[in-house]
């Protein structure tokens, strides 16, 4: 049997900004590699909390706030919708 999991986590929209006119899987070497240590950083830390979890993982993948704007089209990367405002709960265009 397989089962899945999903971590999330925050980072500042800014830590991406300079690489915002890239496409995605067509990304510079240098915004893999901050990718690549953000997941290095996870993967270290759930296997601090999680050991017994993380025995069994096999695969991984970690996106991007960059990720997150070219799939879903979320405002600076926002992975949960649009901003709670007032105005957000009034307009009858929702």
């Amino acid at each position: 049997m397989k089962q899945t999991g999903e971590v999330v986590t925050f980072i500042k929209w800014e830590e991406f900004t300079k690489w915002g006119d890239s496409k995605w899987q067509r990304r510079p070497e240098d915004y893999e590699a901050l990718k690549k240590s953000i997941c290095d950083r996870i993967i270290v830390e759930l296997k601090a909390h999680i050991p017994d979890v993380m025995n069994y993982l096999d695969y991984y993948e970690v996106s991007t706030p960059l990720t997150t704007e070219h799939f879903m089209n979320g405002d600076e990367g926002a992975i949960y919708g649009m901003e709670s405002t007032i105005e957000r709960y009034t307009t009858n265009s929702l």
